[in-house]
């Protein structure tokens, strides 16, 4: 990874940080063709894997998000799969964006 040849120029939490936006975006380039498939537990995965990106790499979860992550994670895998599009879709939730209808 070339970041890796960078990492003694820059603080850990930047590289932290830079690693993990290098990882998502193939983590999402992932996402997206398994979603075409209808592959909502892989999907489901990833979005898992984006969570702990941002709660332990980028470091800007919280508390309450956390939580509500960690009780899906105890549910079966059908709650994955609504995890994945609660947490994909919440953002739009503003009426901006509609992928629902």
């Amino acid at each position: 990874m070339m970041l890796r040849s960078q990492a003694d120029k820059m603080s850990d939490v930047v590289y932290r940080r830079c690693k993990y936006v290098i990882e998502e975006i193939s983590r999402v380039e992932v996402a997206c063709e398994v979603l075409l498939q209808d592959d909502l537990v892989t999907f489901g995965q990833k979005m898992y894997e984006t969570h702990d990106g941002l709660q332990n790499e980028y470091e800007v979860s919280c508390e309450e998000l956390d939580f509500l992550v960690d009780i899906t994670r105890q549910d079966d895998k059908s709650s994955i799969a609504k995890w994945s599009i609660t947490r994909s879709f919440s953002p739009m939730a503003s009426g901006k964006y509609n992928f629902v209808d």
